[in-house]
């Protein structure tokens, strides 16, 4: 077993229509944000280009907040595509 401290993030569950506190375990975070990351792989893979522009530039960012009993995550990701410099007119 590990020494590290286990993280639990605990919020206001409101989509269950339950209304109550749950939490998220930080192994459950870890295995939905390592999901994540394999889906915008996959998307990036099939983006690289559109028609002569190529993927230039990607900004992803995210927020994580929280306090007992809200938690909050909220991100977005960025693409620039632009048309190579050797491109012919």
């Amino acid at each position: 077993m590990s020494s590290e401290k286990q993280i639990e993030f605990t919020y206001f569950d409101t989509s269950s229509g339950r209304n109550q506190l749950a939490s998220i375990r930080q192994k459950d975070f870890d295995d939905q944000l390592e999901k994540l990351k394999k889906a915008v792989e996959r998307v990036l893979a099939r983006m690289q280009k559109l028609g002569k522009l190529e993927l230039s530039e990607i900004t992803a960012k995210a927020e994580l907040s929280g306090g007992l009993p809200v938690f909050k995550a909220t991100g977005s990701i960025e693409m620039k595509w632009t048309l190579p410099k050797n491109h012919k007119k």
